[in-house]
């Protein structure tokens, strides 16, 4: 069933089914400017316009997007491949021991966060040869 937490996956999957992104188009013609922009480049700013279209739609009709889950495997690979990516990277909870030294700390910011990790704060203990680092 498509709904508000996985439209996003289940547009950039169907942009890339001729089938069902035609019949979308064909449903959904007053978008169809966004639609056609979407399909030919999904990181455009239409992208939001086309997302926020349909969870607007969702609200008022849940099951108005189900007559277009013709590949509910794919749909389900890519959700779980989206979340298990996120899980990968949340930091928050985890802790990090680094030696000592700008070097280190450089190359701890290169690793991890620099690298689309996501956290909301860290706090940083010194400890006798080591800093741990501790991520909120």
């Amino acid at each position: 069933m498509i709904n508000q937490s996985n439209i996003y996956d289940a547009l950039h999957l169907y942009r890339t089914k001729p089938d069902v992104w035609s019949e979308i188009k064909n449903d959904f013609p007053d978008i169809l400017a966004d639609l056609t922009s979407f399909e030919e480049n999904p990181n455009c700013s239409c992208g939001g316009r086309v997302s926020k279209y349909f969870r607007d739609k969702l609200k008022t009709d849940p099951n108005i997007f189900n007559k277009y889950n013709k590949y509910p495997e794919e749909l389900n690979a890519r959700i779980s491949s989206r979340i298990q990516q996120q899980e990968q990277n949340m930091l928050a909870g985890k802790i990090f021991e680094i030696e000592k030294g700008e070097e280190s700390w450089e190359k701890f910011v290169r690793e991890f966060l620099m690298a689309g990790k996501q956290f909301h704060s860290f706090s940083v203990v010194e400890r006798e040869d080591k800093v741990a680092v501790y991520f909120l």
